[in-house]
């Protein structure tokens, strides 16, 4: 939940990019730190990437969530822009084929699940190598 609000903030494009990278293996990263000092119990890097994975799976429910409670604010954006531009309104109609449109949310949703679980994964193998020498 952290991270999400980390990358709500707007910024130019490469360094949200670059911020949405670094906050999601420190949400792993930090599952395991925060995991390990109050159990007080030794982490192999196996068990760190466990626990990143299922801070992965939280964020990919997450925004998976929110992908699809803002579907229907796409309606009435789409309605504000249709007429302004010939290129937008050639893409709007684009996506306005069902079978495109459900195309491109399967794929945005298959690339969050991977990116939200690969990085929270490689965060928590890392803290676990890291902490291994406490």
């Amino acid at each position: 939940l952290i991270a999400f609000l980390l990358i709500a903030f707007p910024l130019p494009p490469l360094i949200a990019v670059i911020r949405l990278f670094v906050c999601f293996l420190a949400a792993g990263y930090f599952a395991v730190y925060v995991y390990k000092r109050r159990t007080r119990q030794t982490i192999t890097v196996r068990a760190g990437a466990h626990l990143g994975w299922m801070t992965g799976i939280f964020s990919f429910t997450i925004a998976a969530i929110m992908v699809i409670v803002t579907l229907p604010s796409a309606a009435t954006f789409r309605a504000q822009l249709m007429g302004k531009d010939p290129s937008v309104d050639q893409f709007i109609r684009t996506v306005d084929d069902r079978t495109i449109m459900v195309g491109v949310l399967l794929f945005t949703l298959m690339f969050l699940f991977a990116l939200f679980n690969l990085l929270p994964t490689l965060g928590g193998a890392l803290c676990a190598k890291v902490l291994e020498k406490d």
